[in-house]
């Protein structure tokens, strides 16, 4: 994000009553904690979108679409990335934070090479485990901002973007049960990942933040 976007968003969390930690308010040029936790979270569901896309080809259904969807993915995950490690360059980030940060792009890489190779029934359940892997790196982190945030409006931004992992998720678990890794687990997830959904719909439907528009 460029900084100007940064500092403006920084603003906005201040009017609206975030206590930013000190090297949140003395770093101009980091991103806005509003804006990292947007962007962490982005990665849950680039994970579960990946793996999705990935059991597609296998399937090969529309498997260029999904050929597109990888491109575009690994696009977003990269310049995630970038925006993220300026805060961590920068000496922005907590050192906790900065290590899970790092886990997260650990878990990419694998996954990133793992999507390259010819699909198959295999393949796509080590992809599905490894994308599983990803997404609880990328929770982890995302908690940890929204810790530093410590905003009930933080935890709302954390949630809105839970959602398009859930999303993800469920489409990634449905093919894999297409593509005969069925099991009683996978169903529960997602049964699990429905109520989930709707539950949070809810919350964020009933927030005292949400207008009419939102």
């Amino acid at each position: 994000f460029p900084t100007r976007r940064s500092s403006d968003l920084m603003v906005l969390w201040v009017a609206a009553g975030v206590v930013l930690p000190t090297w949140a308010a003395t770093a101009q040029a980091q991103m806005a904690l509003s804006a990292a936790i947007n962007v962490s979270g982005s990665f849950r569901a680039l994970s579960q979108r990946m793996a999705k896309a990935y059991c597609q080809q296998h399937l090969q259904v529309m498997p260029l679409a999904a050929l597109d969807v990888l491109a575009k993915v690994r696009k977003q995950a990269q310049a995630g990335a970038a925006d993220l490690a300026k805060g961590s360059t920068a000496g922005a980030w907590p050192a906790d934070l900065s290590r899970q940060l790092e886990e997260v792009q650990k878990q990419y890489t694998v996954l990133n090479t793992l999507t390259a190779t010819a699909p198959s029934k295999a393949s796509a359940a080590a992809v599905a485990e490894q994308a599983d892997r990803m997404m609880t790196a990328a929770q982890t982190a995302t908690e940890s901002l929204e810790k530093l945030a410590r905003a009930r409006s933080a935890k709302l931004v954390d949630m809105a973007g839970r959602q398009r992992m859930l999303s993800q998720r469920m489409a990634k678990a449905y093919g894999l049960v297409a593509a005969g890794l069925d099991s009683r687990p996978l169903r529960e997830q997602i049964a699990g990942d429905a109520e989930e959904f709707q539950r949070a719909m809810a919350q964020l439907a009933g927030a005292p933040l949400s207008t009419p528009a939102i």
